[in-house]
């Protein structure tokens, strides 16, 4: 299947996640979400978090289109977004879940550090952005000024976010959204 707009019809190729679009991917079952749920670090400080990684192997048979990804954590910290060519494998794997709660599967393979994480992970890839979360309760976007990734098909190609936590023991989490095609 490939990229259809609200009504059903193949947009040949026009990628805009604007609101109608996303509304007519979700009602067709193109339209997933992951979150790592709210996690904290152990006791110890000055930790690179492996937040999320969503990876599209290259026998998927889709394109995945990012469109949305938010960083939270409790207290002063930088957040890099790489460009990765393996799955990280972080260690605590997500499921995805298709925003048409009568939706098949995703394709991705998703993966996050796990709860009490005491050990800093290796970033690899490039750098594609580094946002700066400050001392606040509200996420951070990582993607910004309506921008999305796109992961082509057949290409193992997939992003992680790498969240620095300073302090030992406090939270962090990383919500994301993407379409299938």
């Amino acid at each position: 299947m490939g990229l259809l707009d609200a009504y059903g019809n193949t947009l040949g190729g026009i990628l805009v996640a604007v609101e109608p679009n996303i509304q007519g991917w979700l009602r067709n079952g193109q339209a997933f979400s992951a979150t790592t749920g709210l996690l904290a670090t152990a006791t110890n400080a000055n930790l690179t978090i492996g937040g999320m990684c969503i990876f599209n192997p290259a026998n998927s048979g889709k394109s995945v289109l990012i469109y949305s990804m938010h960083v939270f954590t409790t207290v002063t910290s930088i957040c890099r977004l790489n460009a990765v060519t393996a799955d990280e494998a972080f260690g605590n794997p997500l499921t995805p879940n298709n925003m048409n709660l009568a939706g098949g599967t995703s394709v991705v393979t998703c993966n996050s550090s796990a709860n009490s994480v005491a050990a800093s992970v290796t970033r690899h890839g490039i750098e594609l952005a580094i946002v700066t979360q400050g001392l606040s309760s509200a996420p951070n976007d990582v993607i910004t000024n309506g921008g999305y990734i796109l992961l082509p098909i057949g290409s193992a190609h997939g992003v992680a976010v790498y969240p620095f936590v300073a302090t030992a023991g406090n939270n962090f989490a990383v919500n994301a959204k993407w379409i299938e095609f």
